[in-house]
């Protein structure tokens, strides 16, 4: 029986530990107390006291020594709690965004980049307004400024314009729990698009439940400024799909959760051609991302998409500030997920560019 509890609780210690802080969770108080209990029990026969307890349960804190708990749970909902620079409020259970940067007359390109440093975003939800700050960054390496040189106009304005609006980000709240335990099936929905600046992907979790409803929800984002020698859209459309593959690789390694389907998007016909082809069949370029695509999507469905349906444009080309926090295209995908109006099919006839 030792064992068993040793093992069972092992499995919290090996995944949810990240750095010197444990996060993690059940489903059910009483099961989240017996995992606070063992593990609290299992580090302190190491010499390792567990402290500062969060919990969105007040029954969780109350059970908890007073000198354990970070805060007394109460209807403050300005509360916080911060993990490695992530900010979460217990009583809302969601994840919150600080933003703290001050408003300058000018700037150089270092505290461009200082800015856009102090911007931490691990798993994306920024991507849209990252992209354009990282598209400017880049001009000002194409315009071979030096470090503390003050940004020239038209920059300087679009700058300070971008810094303006920073704070509109602090809008932005992310729910925390993305499932229910009435769940059916879940899968992942991601979407990979490119635009002559930058290109990226996005990934959603989409659950099917009892009642034949469902809900999507934004797991992580990833994007890649253009590189500055000019690229095809088409090659470009293939990177994001290169990135699209290893974000969901990544997500489902680290979801313990039993995913039913992968079903991944673009709306480059060309694209969706080269992934129908063997690679030895294509140019070096191609053929290598190509490969790396199919091997890590091997039981994944690729289709296409229509452009005005994929929210992975907005991360590709950028978006100002204070549309991001109430924009549903971002957040929760395009609508026709949830009504189940989304073909999965092969879409328009392939097209393929002669490279």
């Amino acid at each position: 029986m030792k064992n068993r509890d040793f093992l069972w609780h092992l499995k919290f210690l090996l995944h949810d530990t990240y750095m010197d802080d444990i996060v993690s969770g059940a489903p059910d108080l009483e099961t989240t107390r017996r995992l606070q209990s063992q593990l609290r029990d299992a580090l302190k026969s190491c010499g390792m006291t567990l402290h500062k307890w969060s919990s969105n349960s007040p029954e969780l804190l109350n059970s908890s020594l007073s000198t354990d708990v970070e805060h007394s749970f109460s209807v403050d909902t300005d509360l916080s709690v911060k993990t490695l620079g992530i900010s979460w409020k217990p009583f809302q259970d969601r994840f919150v965004l600080k933003v703290s940067i001050s408003i300058k007359p000018s700037y150089t390109k270092r505290e461009v980049l200082s800015v856009i440093a102090r911007l931490y975003d691990p798993l994306g939800f920024l991507g849209p307004v990252l992209t354009r700050a990282n598209v400017r960054l880049q001009r000002l390496w194409q315009q071979r400024l030096d470090w503390d040189d003050v940004l020239p106009n038209p920059i300087a304005n679009e700058w300070k314009e971008f810094v303006t609006t920073t704070k509109c980000i602090e809008k932005v709240k992310i729910i925390r729990f993305i499932l229910t335990d009435t769940f059916l099936r879940i899968v992942l929905q991601g979407f990979a698009d490119a635009s002559e600046a930058a290109y990226g992907a996005v990934v959603y979790l989409h659950c099917f439940y009892q009642n034949n409803s469902a809900k999507v929800t934004i797991l992580a984002s990833k994007s890649r400024v253009a590189p500055i020698r000019v690229i095809s859209i088409p090659r470009l459309e293939l990177c994001a799909c290169v990135l699209l593959a290893q974000l969901v690789h990544k997500i489902r390694s680290s979801l313990r959760l039993e995913i039913s389907a992968i079903v991944l998007h673009t709306d480059s016909t060309i694209v969706l051609a080269w992934l129908n082809t063997p690679a030895n069949h294509l140019k070096n370029f191609i053929a290598n991302c190509v490969s790396k695509v199919q091997g890590l999507t091997e039981n994944c469905c690729w289709t296409h998409v229509p452009s005005h349906l994929n929210p992975a444009d907005l991360v590709s080309r950028g978006l100002n500030t204070r549309d991001l926090p109430e924009l549903k295209l971002w957040w929760n995908g395009p609508s026709v997920l949830e009504r189940g109006e989304l073909s999965s099919g092969p879409g328009p006839p392939l097209m393929n560019e002669s490279e």
